[in-house]
């Protein structure tokens, strides 16, 4: 989300050491921002002072992406991983944000979520999955804590496709959780209740690390051997 610089106030002053620093305002006369000029922290406080000031509409898509960026489960995130963030959120808030929550329940939805993500693709289909896996974990934060009572992205599809994928390729439950922004135990339910019993691949990458592993304990034992 970009902020309206003009709306911003400032001021500078003189610190003890006579260094000079620079404390930014949501507004003259409004809170005053946290984080450093621009970056996620920053962009977080303003959103949450603009917030107060203009609430969303309730019922809107809007006031759950707005609630989530002042969420600890945001802001407990890595600055940059926040900052990712906020780019596919202003995405889904200028796609979404005026949707009616309610919509959600409808079996429809998922459907124009999914076209949405296929639009996006067109242009970065990493881009798109990134939009979509955020949008769920937003509404999935919304759920935990019955803002919502159905989250149309729940572990299905894209989302469980970007974290086997991520398996495949030999990523740890720890990395998958870092890159796509779940909790270890999202991780290994979508894994274990949705993918794993039927991806061959995923055993087929078992095997051969297991094979790998007795070749080098047999390579370790025989130089051994030699040794005495």
């Amino acid at each position: 989300m970009r902020i309206n610089a003009k709306g911003l106030h400032w001021t500078t002053v003189t610190l003890a050491d006579g260094s000079k620093k620079t404390y930014w305002y949501a507004w003259r006369g409004g809170p005053r921002l946290t984080g450093e000029y621009r970056s996620p922290e920053f962009i977080a406080s303003y959103n949450a002072a603009i917030a107060t000031k203009v609430a969303a509409p309730e019922g809107r898509l809007l006031a759950l992406t707005q609630a989530f960026q002042q969420s600890q489960d945001f802001l407990a995130l890595r600055e940059r991983t926040r900052a990712d963030y906020i780019k596919q959120i202003a995405k889904i808030e200028q796609r979404f944000g005026d949707a009616p929550i309610k919509a959600l329940a409808d079996p429809r939805t998922r459907g124009i979520f999914l076209d949405w993500r296929d639009q996006l693709a067109l242009k970065s289909k990493r881009q798109a999955d990134y939009a979509w896996t955020v949008l769920a974990r937003v509404l999935s934060w919304a759920k935990d804590r019955g803002r919502i009572s159905v989250n149309p992205c729940t572990f299905n599809d894209l989302r469980g496709i970007a974290v086997t994928r991520l398996a495949l390729v030999g990523c740890t439950e720890a990395e998958i959780a870092t890159i796509t922004g779940h909790s270890l135990r999202d991780v290994r339910s979508i894994l274990d209740a949705h993918y794993l019993h039927r991806d061959i691949e995923l055993a087929r990458t078992a095997i051969n690390k297991l094979e790998m592993g007795y070749a080098k304990l047999a390579e370790a034992k025989t130089g051994t051997e030699f040794s005495k």
